[in-house]
């Protein structure tokens, strides 16, 4: 009798990016993909790429999807506000 294993999927936020992030992120899920990572991909956007589409470089979606999974992947992304000291400010503001 084969012996199944089953492995439940983890939900994990993953963020492609812009500039080179989406191709990055494509070959790190398939190097995951290959070793059999439980990943259950919830794909959210930020950035350059969240303002384009959002008019917010860090859609609330986004940050929903974060606080719910915890896990997340993602690559370097542009900001419109990268020369700030210590990033930008509604970074520090989803603690609480």
């Amino acid at each position: 009798m084969a012996k199944t294993t089953s492995k439940a999927l983890i939900p994990a936020t993953l963020i492609p990016g812009d500039g080179i992030g989406p191709e990055i992120i494509k070959a790190t899920v398939a190097i995951l993909d290959a070793l059999g990572a439980p990943f259950a991909w919830d794909i959210q956007t930020a950035g350059m790429a969240a303002v384009k589409d959002h008019l917010d470089p860090l859609p609330e979606a986004t940050l929903a999807s974060i606080r719910r999974t915890m896990p997340g992947v993602e690559p370097s992304r542009s900001m419109p506000c990268s020369s700030w000291p210590f990033g930008p400010p509604w970074i520090h503001s989803t603690s609480g």
